[in-house]
């Protein structure tokens, strides 16, 4: 007898299960299309204005006058400069370095 009542328990919970799962789905189906109408809606209010404006060119680097084309150029030499001698030194400092400890001739 409690066999039958533990079997009718189960079949009463996957019945739920199921059930809850079905309502679960058809609110995830609703909320879909409602998304997708919204969508649609969207598209077909930007296909009647037309097609957007082409956005402006990107020009990378200084644009205007020459002058300020030359400060940059002159900023950047300086900087490459300035770098270079860094790295040189740091390099003689590693040699230097590596001939006090014997590893180079």
């Amino acid at each position: 007898m409690i066999s039958w009542l533990v079997w009718a328990l189960l079949v009463l919970g996957a019945l739920a299960a199921l059930a809850l799962t079905g309502l679960w789905l058809w609110r995830r189906v609703k909320a879909l299309g409602a998304e997708v109408s919204a969508a649609g809606e969207l598209g077909n209010r930007l296909a009647d204005t037309g097609e957007p404006p082409a956005p402006a060119r990107h020009v990378p680097g200084v644009t205007g006058d020459p002058a300020a084309l030359d400060r940059a150029r002159a900023t950047h030499r300086r900087v490459r400069a300035a770098r270079a001698a860094r790295r040189r030194a740091r390099l003689d400092r590693a040699t230097a370095r590596w001939r006090s400890l014997g590893l180079t001739g």
